[in-house]
């Protein structure tokens, strides 16, 4: 800090004022810059990091005629992550629709916490698995 000190009064005035207008400008532009990175970081927790969609996949042949279906789970659906998940899944069995809490279709899809949630639920309502994703999201017929 010293060194700094002693290299500026060495500067003359011409070169004082532009030094000082330079740092000026400098801690000007690194405020802006702070605020854009605070309005970045806020909103970066709504972009999506992964298109979860694609779990969904799988379902697609099962479901080609089928309007509209159930879609049970034990999440709370209000969660950004959560609701993400639901939204993709509709997107891509669209034009078929996923009705949230809904077990009185043929065709139900179980994305539980635990496979055991998911078993209990549907030995329930008496449905049978038709297919089970590898992340563990299944997809069930009423008998």
């Amino acid at each position: 800090m010293k060194i700094i000190i002693s290299k500026l009064s060495e500067l003359s005035l011409s070169q004082k004022i532009f030094t000082g207008v330079l740092l000026l400008w400098l801690g000007l532009n690194l405020l802006v810059f702070g605020k854009e990175v605070n309005t970045y970081e806020k909103l970066r927790q709504y972009l999506p990091g992964q298109f979860v969609g694609n779990n969904f996949l799988a379902f697609q042949p099962f479901l080609k005629e089928t309007p509209i279906i159930g879609y049970y789970t034990d999440k709370n659906l209000s969660t950004t992550e959560n609701d993400k998940r639901w939204t993709q899944a509709q997107f891509i069995l669209s034009p078929t629709v996923l009705e949230a809490h809904n077990t009185n279709h043929r065709y139900i899809i179980f994305d539980c916490s635990t496979l055991t949630l998911a078993a209990e639920k549907m030995k329930s309502i008496n449905a049978v698995p038709l297919k089970i994703t590898p992340s563990g999201i299944i997809l069930a017929e009423k008998k």
